[in-house]
């Protein structure tokens, strides 16, 4: 993901772009299953869906919030570090 964005857009993305990235492709792929955007239908995908994507592991919880691993980041001399 990060090297095809900086080809496309001759810049680094911002940290939380990674989740964006894989967070529409879970979307569109519960919106391809269900066959129609019906929002039943597309909650129970995500209830159940593991995905394993540019930024990890990612699922729900039955309260709908994601358990993905959570990135500790500052901006430091113009650039974001990771403070995991």
């Amino acid at each position: 993901f990060i090297k095809k964005y900086k080809e496309k857009f001759n810049k680094t993305p911002l940290p939380d772009a990674i989740y964006t990235y894989d967070d529409i492709y879970v979307l569109s792929d519960a919106i391809e299953k269900c066959g129609e955007v019906n929002k039943d239908c597309i909650s129970n995908y995500l209830l159940n869906v593991s995905y394993n994507g540019a930024a990890g592991e990612l699922k729900f919880n039955d309260f709908g919030s994601s358990e993905r691993q959570s990135l500790l980041i500052t901006m430091k001399n113009g650039e974001w570090t990771n403070l995991n």
